[in-house]
């Protein structure tokens, strides 16, 4: 299946606009945390090494933004352990969690796909629906229906 851009979830009318606002790196500055995020990044980050990793790229402006974002929600995560890239089959680890299967697709280690309206009908990878489903997974040693060893 084929997941669908947020470019494409947009109205015709408000493509354009929607491109602008992707562009303008202050567009990162100000997100919402997703509930959740904080608080299982955390407790993962008991067990696992957290890497963050960003595609970039594609939106030059946002470097700048993107990493004060992290540093204001996420100040636990080293900053040696953010990364900017353009590819993120570039990362080797075990894990790699997105919301975009193109990026689980090239990816060596084990993609977990986060459920969003953009890929509803992508089913090459194991889902999980929010945060605290992450940690479960993670936590519980369950993933993809295989019990995993705890680091």
């Amino acid at each position: 299946m084929v997941e669908r851009s947020p470019e494409e979830l947009a109205a015709p009318e408000h493509l354009e606009q929607l491109r602008a606002l992707l562009r303008q790196g202050d567009f990162f500055a100000d997100l919402s945390v997703i509930p959740g995020s904080q608080s299982g990044l955390l407790a993962l980050s008991r067990d696992y090494e957290i890497f963050v990793c960003t595609a970039a790229m594609e939106f030059p402006g946002s470097f700048g933004p993107k990493f004060e974002w992290l540093r204001r929600h996420f100040s636990f995560i080293p900053t040696n352990r953010v990364v900017f890239c353009g590819d993120k089959s570039a990362m080797r680890a075990d894990f790699l969690v997105d919301d975009l299967a193109l990026n689980l697709a090239r990816f060596s280690g084990q993609g977990i796909l986060f459920a969003t309206p953009h890929n509803w009908r992508e089913r090459r990878f194991p889902r999980v629906k929010d945060w605290p489903d992450l940690v479960e997974h993670f936590l519980d040693g369950k993933l993809n229906g295989q019990e995993q060893t705890r680091p």
